[in-house]
């Protein structure tokens, strides 16, 4: 047996009384690095973050013995970073603070906002009824394009284009968009989604591999490719509920947050001083 063996099997038979039988209760000792001791309620508190999925091969003694390898070698990084005073580095002091400070936010919203949410079925057929546009049977096209800023890169790729080029191929060198490293695609759209301009033209294309003219928008001056189009049907209510119930809680957490902050500000002085922003 190698040494890295042997540590491995006396470290089981430290922390095997502790585990055996699933019994993770109390503040039993599971192991100890250095100062450090990792109590078994923290070994069942790693365990129970584990997702879903993990739970049953958790049940296992060996694997979770291997948890609590990883909760040992952490910790043995922790206590090496302690000794070597790492802990009293400027730049991680200042990382805390950031974390901290956006900790706190989180924790303030979820307990003042998140927790104070409530959605019901009222609420979803409510959403459901007053947006039935987005629900109803609609026409989806699958469009590229590619932007530039002037009418003059607009016309002579729009030649390139029509004597062969590959559509995909130009967007990727050319196109100053954002969807140019996936050869222009913006993916299926419906109407309402798009710019009045770019909407028109690519829903205008009569069909699949068709190309619009140049089209201009506040962002430049597109050419657009029909990929491909189908009709989506008609979505039920209970279809759509729960991609609704994410709909609706956000705009609530939207709503509740701009009254916290009303509020608030009601009892915190705010001072904004717009001369000192350059």
């Amino acid at each position: 047996m190698s040494r890295k063996q042997l540590s491995a099997a006396v470290m089981v038979m430290i922390v095997g009384a502790a585990l055996v039988g699933c019994n993770f209760g109390g503040k039993d000792t599971a192991a100890t690095v250095g100062n450090s001791k990792i109590s078994v309620e923290d070994l069942t508190a790693r365990l129970a973050a584990f997702p879903p999925q993990y739970q049953q091969a958790l049940q296992q003694k060996e694997n979770r013995l291997k948890v609590l390898d990883q909760m040992i070698d952490e910790e043995v990084v922790l206590e090496a970073a302690r000794r070597q005073g790492f802990d009293k580095n400027k730049e991680l002091e200042k990382q805390i603070k950031t974390s901290e400070r956006q900790m706190l936010l989180n924790f303030f919203i979820q307990e003042k906002i998140d927790k104070a949410i409530t959605v019901t079925d009222d609420d979803l057929r409510n959403y459901y009824n007053a947006n039935s546009a987005q629900f109803k049977e609609a026409e989806l096209r699958q469009l590229s394009h590619i932007l530039v800023k002037t009418p003059a890169e607009a016309q002579a790729i729009l030649a390139e284009l029509k004597a062969g080029k590959d559509f995909a191929t130009v967007a990727k060198a050319k196109s100053q968009d954002a969807t140019a490293q996936n050869g222009g695609q913006l993916g299926w759209v419906q109407r309402g989604q798009l710019v009045p301009a770019f909407e028109q033209a690519g829903f205008a294309i009569g069909k699949k591999g068709g190309l619009s003219d140049v089209v201009q928008t506040q962002f430049g001056y597109h050419i657009i490719r029909l990929e491909d189009a189908r009709m989506r049907p008609r979505y039920d209510f209970e279809q759509v509920k729960e991609q609704i119930r994410q709909m609706v809680t956000t705009e609530k957490k939207k709503t509740m947050t701009a009254d916290l902050l009303t509020t608030l500000k009601k009892d915190i002085k705010v001072s904004r001083k717009d001369e000192n922003v350059k």
